[in-house]
């Protein structure tokens, strides 16, 4: 399994960004589907969980749904990035 796909089975595990529901959607934060090229597949690096209600809805307008909601996306992008990637990182740094 190519570590982008692990990635996003690790976005699935987790609870909707926003409500705390399981049974989420990665939502890409940089557009993937309908036209947006993902080949590589580094786009999936940037995805955060959500349900499927509020999937729906931060596809209207990603500045309404943030006011709305009061969260900021971008934040949880980069705090599940941490998250996964920190323990990938240590682990290389001690088998040196």
């Amino acid at each position: 399994m190519k570590l982008n796909e692990v990635y996003l089975s690790y976005i699935r595990s987790k609870p909707c960004a926003v409500c705390g529901k399981m049974g989420v959607h990665p939502h890409h934060m940089e557009a993937r589907g309908m036209g947006g090229n993902n080949l590589s597949g580094e786009k999936d690096y940037f995805c955060v969980p959500l349900c499927a209600e509020h999937h729906t809805e931060v596809g209207w307008s990603y500045e309404d749904f943030r006011t709305n909601y009061g969260v900021d996306l971008w934040k949880d992008v980069a705090h599940l990035q941490r998250e996964f990637f920190l323990p990938i990182i240590n682990n290389a740094g001690e088998s040196k």
